[in-house]
């Protein structure tokens, strides 16, 4: 889990479906989640930091809605990351203006690239 969420495309539905495949059952994958955040941490204090808990948890996630049913999308990726980019901006107070700039800066590839912070 820990090389797939570090060293894989997560925003490839491919690479989530054969992952959620590979895992198997809901139970398996809470397990095996559960299981790599503690060889992790168990690692070294310095191990363990946000970006893999993020990684980590994205994977768990797309996974478990993979394997309840619901098959990745990059287009539904892409949507959830840019509606949470909104909510930022907004929580930010960013002016309108200056986001309809930014908006017509970004292209559809900035959202598969990297998440809405």
């Amino acid at each position: 889990m820990s090389s797939t969420a570090q060293k894989m495309d997560l925003s490839d539905p491919d690479v989530i479906a054969h992952f959620a495949s590979a895992t198997g059952s809901e139970r398996e994958l809470v397990a095996l989640y559960l299981l790599t955040v503690a060889d992790i941490r168990g690692t070294s204090p310095t191990v363990w930091n946000a970006w893999k808990e993020k990684l980590l948890e994205d994977l768990f996630r797309a996974a478990l809605r993979c394997i309840r049913g619901d098959r990745p999308s990059s287009s539904g990726n892409l949507q959830m990351r840019q509606n949470e980019a909104i909510r930022l901006l907004r929580l930010y107070a960013m002016p309108e203006e200056s986001q309809n700039r930014l908006w017509s800066k970004l292209q559809m590839s900035y959202f598969l690239q990297h998440d809405a912070n």
